[in-house]
């Protein structure tokens, strides 16, 4: 596991423990700071990937989520929106949680020496912090750096008070590229999509409200959207009344009858008994949505499993008994793995009523 061996590279202490079946790491930091990590954590509306927990001091939780792009941006499984409004409810929970994203993308470039600067960062905000920040050298370096990084950084020294700085020293980096502004407040606009709202205090600025601007999948790059969870990081790492949101560029057209309804797929079977929780928690998601009401329409038994990982692919819809899954897309060398396990896939952009298991209508 990278993260392990990122932490014993950081000379922490790791003890493996079992508890309720459930595998946990106990790490001690050279600094005598303590966390319990264990893979997820139920929260009911969402689960982290992982979870650490500080067995000593009062600080908040961390709750990691590894995304992957065809799970969280492609057009079959567009969950940006959802994603961050999540995590953002973790902020507010009555004992305060601190989310964290990563990417496969962060993870793969672990380790590596940054080649350039991050696309945030700007020359003339980085050569006045150089001389104004309240931020160490070593702060800003860090922030600049990778998430992982700063993820580590935080658990071995969570007490350090330049971390509620962060966002504000980002603020200027933002502000510097698109200089504008919305009700009377200042905003940096970054890539077209990013937008940071601000405040002035004591001729400082600080940051309030970052915002991603997108509609779908079909405008949101890559680039776009890694840089948008680096800084939502930088944004959550300040407990005070910083803001991070997403969401469509324009209202959301008015709802219309599409051809779909000529060929048998019941616009209405969203209510059907069972169903509700799938319906809910890929809301917005078109493609999935249409995969459910073909589902729901051909007689098909609700899902016993939603939304969990199998062979640590990203899933849809399982139902173990049958060993029948349903998956965002389909993936030769994924397919492989799963049929060679047993299990029959089925995928979210190629099914129909007439490639559905006969024994899931029987189930």
């Amino acid at each position: 596991m990278l993260i392990r061996k990122a932490l014993e590279a950081r000379h922490a202490t790791i003890v493996d423990r079992v508890f309720d079946g459930r595998p946990q790491l106990d790490i001690t930091f050279p600094g005598g700071m303590r966390w319990r990590m264990s893979a997820e954590r139920e929260y009911g509306y969402t689960r982290p990937d992982f979870f650490f927990e500080p067995l000593t001091g009062n600080h908040r939780p961390v709750a990691v989520f590894l995304d992957g792009k065809s799970a969280h941006i492609s057009a079959s499984a567009f969950r940006v929106h959802s994603d961050i409004e999540k995590r953002t409810r973790l902020t507010n929970e009555l004992d305060p949680v601190l989310p964290w994203n990563l990417t496969w993308k962060d993870l793969d470039g672990f380790g590596n020496p940054i080649p350039e600067e991050p696309a945030w960062v700007h020359p003339k905000a980085e050569a006045r912090a150089s001389k104004d920040s309240t931020l160490s050298q070593t702060s800003r370096k860090l922030m600049k750096g990778s998430p992982v990084d700063l993820l580590l950084a935080y658990l071995a020294e969570p007490a350090e008070p330049d971390w509620s700085d962060y966002a504000h020293a980002m603020a200027l980096h933002m502000f510097s590229h698109a200089p504008g502004s919305e009700n009377g407040q200042p905003m940096g606009t970054l890539m077209g999509q990013i937008q940071l709202r601000c405040t002035m205090a004591n001729r400082t600025l600080r940051a309030r409200e970052l915002k991603l601007l997108t509609e779908g999948a079909h405008d949101l790059p890559e680039d776009v959207w890694n840089t948008f969870l680096t800084l939502a990081n930088l944004m959550w790492l300040a407990p005070d009344d910083g803001l991070v949101v997403s969401t469509n560029k324009t209202a959301t057209p008015p709802h219309t009858v599409t051809e779909e309804a000529e060929v048998g797929v019941d616009k209405h079977a969203a209510v059907a008994a069972g169903w509700e929780d799938a319906f809910e928690e890929f809301a917005g998601e078109t493609e999935v949505e249409d995969a459910l009401r073909t589902l729901v329409s051909a007689g098909v038994t609700p899902a016993e499993v939603l939304g969990e990982e199998l062979e640590s692919v990203a899933t849809v819809l399982m139902w173990p008994e049958q060993k029948i899954v349903l998956l965002f897309e389909a993936d030769e060398q994924i397919d492989s793995v799963l049929i060679n396990k047993g299990w029959t896939a089925l995928h979210v952009d190629s099914l129909t009523a007439d490639n559905i298991p006969t024994i899931l209508l029987d189930a």
